[in-house]
């Protein structure tokens, strides 16, 4: 017996009810499903049990128009030349990475020559002929980054590592060579890096300025050891004007804030020895 409709109250229908409703549609619906996939299997095309429920739930709402055969579960030759090229790009990309690590590491140790004063006079040229070497590397891992940008993001964490070792070298070789802190667009250029889509993250640049102190640190114990006081007032002057921007910013408590803090330890160790020579 069919339910009546009383104005007001919660109306339940019988799915018995329903079921002359739609029976019609269901049948033009399932008839047009039987032809369709005998079509493709005639063809011989696969077709995925998640594509069938897809096209009958899109179906079930549009039962009021032809319902076209279910869409052909094919790869074509244009999907498989962008793997292929996807495949070529990530292989190229490790190696170059690849590289980058083992000039970034030989760098090092060229650099902390110069940190332990057992660097000869050739050291600074060693050091900058290694930087274009890295700076060519840069480029070209660059290089696929502008039509496919997205796929840098892949790659910035584990680049990011060598990049804050690089700029450390880069911004103590700055001040070696000019007195002056390592701006992030002269680091940019340096690098051969183009932003935006390629740029120098400036949390890396932050942290390698960090390292570069520490570093610095490590360089003034040499020559006050060594007897070169002198050099000490300047290399203090220089680590507040690099540790004073650090104080505008408002850094979150993390690795890099731990960095900014032990920037004051630094500069302490540096004027006791000042105290102790003298100065």
């Amino acid at each position: 017996m069919a339910s009546t409709f009383t104005p007001g109250k919660k109306h339940i229908v019988p799915l018995a009810d329903l079921v002359p409703l739609y029976e019609e549609q269901f049948e033009k619906l399932f008839e047009n499903f039987k032809f369709g996939y005998k079509k493709l299997k005639d063809e011989n095309v696969e077709i995925t049990a998640s594509e069938i429920m897809s096209w009958l739930q899109h179906m079930t709402l549009r039962s009021d128009v032809d319902v076209p055969p279910p869409p052909k579960h094919q790869v074509c030759k244009d999907d498989v030349k962008k793997i292929e090229e996807w495949t070529h790009r990530t292989w190229r990309t490790q190696y170059i990475m690849g590289r980058i690590k083992t000039e970034v590491l030989f760098m090092l140790m060229i650099y902390y020559s110069i940190i332990d004063n057992t660097s000869t006079s050739d050291t600074m040229k060693e050091v900058n002929d290694q930087m274009n070497v890295l700076r060519d590397l840069y480029i070209k891992l660059g290089e696929p980054f502008e039509e496919h940008p997205t796929e840098y993001f892949r790659i910035r964490k584990e680049l990011s590592v060598m990049t804050q070792k690089l700029i450390s070298i880069l911004a103590f070789v700055h001040w070696m060579e000019t007195g002056t802190p390592l701006l992030k667009s002269t680091a940019v250029e340096k690098m051969g890096l183009w932003p935006p889509v390629f740029d120098l993250d400036f949390e890396d640049y932050l942290f390698g300025l960090c390292f570069m102190l520490e570093d610095l640190t490590r360089y003034a114990t040499t020559l006050y050891f060594g007897g070169d006081h002198d050099s000490l007032s300047n290399m203090v002057m220089f680590m507040k004007t690099v540790e004073k921007p650090f104080g505008i910013l408002d850094l979150p408590n993390g690795k890099l804030r731990q960095k900014f803090d032990g920037l004051k330890h630094n500069i302490k160790r540096v004027e006791d020895m000042m105290l102790d020579a003298g100065l």
